[in-house]
């Protein structure tokens, strides 16, 4: 029994011995567990009144005083006499269709009265030649009139078929190619011999941020490479149907390589100022969001504080909010998801 509460009496002041240890070992300098700084990145809300960001949208390519060519028959092209950006002159062939609806059978019926009111032209003229009467010349200048009535309706069809610009200018579309069917209303090519245009519709808002001469970048959808244009016409009353307002754009160069009707991406660089005396941009990342509202954190004595803002709108990747802060506060901008209210914060 005796050796039982001996050693009892032990094991509790070994254990006290052990527990004085800990506490002696935590008590250590340097033994304490450091709290970590979190690196961010502040600007002062007074930096923070305007955004600068790039408003994208999507134009289509226009040309002024254009001609666009389609078929007026059903057939099969047989020859194609021009290509993508060559200059022409008016009445230059362009192509020939074969007229498959009707077999030709116009074009045959055509040339036989042709060829028939031609023998009768001439028989009518040789009797009035003799003749000299004036029935004979009666006769003879009606069978003329026939004549050129039936060249007239021949040389309609065969202009169906041989397809000619009506204009000089640009080649700036070719829609098909040979051994391509085509119907009536087929667009066949396009000529230009005005400037090209870009014409695209954009909210009130956004067309306030372009004014007149506002540089727009052109990116023909497919390519990388960039062309500039100016902003040259707004319009001047809003759409009911869409809410849009429709602008021009002047490129500075010709887009040889995009035709009238191309849809091409714009690229304009906008500077925006907040709406209200409290308000202020930041980016989506810097604003956290809980059941209670939102929030964004401040720079205060070398830790974060969250303060409490409204959202006033959405602007690209950033947002427009309101909150009564001071201009010289530093708001942190990069890493706000990683801290918390009152986290030891480093700015770097």
């Amino acid at each position: 029994m005796k050796k039982i509460i001996i050693f009892v009496v032990l094991a509790a002041i070994a254990g006290f011995g052990y527990d004085k240890y800990r506490s002696a070992q935590e008590e250590r300098p340097g033994n304490a567990t450091e709290e970590q700084a979190t690196a961010i990145t502040v600007q002062k809300i007074s930096e923070s009144r305007q955004t600068a960001f790039d408003l994208t949208l999507t134009g289509t390519v226009v040309t002024e005083g254009e001609a666009r060519i389609v078929s007026e028959i059903q057939g099969t092209v047989t020859g194609i006499f021009f290509k993508l950006g060559d200059l022409i002159g008016a009445r230059k062939l362009l192509l020939t269709i074969r007229d498959t609806a009707s077999n030709n059978e116009a074009e045959t019926v055509a040339r036989l009265k042709v060829s028939s009111a031609e023998k009768s032209y001439r028989y009518a003229k040789l009797s009035d030649d003799r003749m000299k009467t004036q029935g004979s010349e009666t006769a003879k200048l009606q069978a003329k009139n026939e004549y050129e009535i039936a060249k007239v309706s021949l040389q309609a069809i065969l202009d169906k078929q041989a397809i000619r610009s009506p204009i000089s200018g640009q080649v700036t579309a070719k829609n098909v190619s040979v051994g391509d069917s085509v119907s009536v209303g087929t667009p066949l090519a396009t000529i230009s011999n005005g400037k090209q245009l870009i014409r695209f519709f954009a909210s009130e808002e956004e067309a306030a941020l372009l004014p007149l001469g506002h540089k727009v970048a052109i990116i023909s959808q497919g390519q990388s490479r960039e062309q500039e244009g100016l902003l040259t016409q707004k319009g001047s009353t809003v759409d009911p149907a869409s809410g849009k307002m429709l602008l021009e754009i002047t490129p500075s160069s010709s887009l040889h390589d995009t035709p009238s009707g191309s849809v091409v991406d714009l690229r304009a660089p906008v500077t925006q100022q907040a709406s209200g005396a409290d308000s202020f941009f930041l980016p989506l990342s810097a604003i956290s969001t809980t059941r209670a509202g939102h929030s964004v954190f401040i720079l205060d004595q070398g830790r974060a504080k969250s303060v409490s803002v409204s959202i006033q709108r959405l602007v690209g990747e950033q947002a427009e909010v309101s909150a009564d802060i001071p201009d010289t506060t530093l708001v942190i901008i990069n890493n706000a998801k990683r801290v918390r209210d009152g986290s030891l914060v480093r700015v770097q």
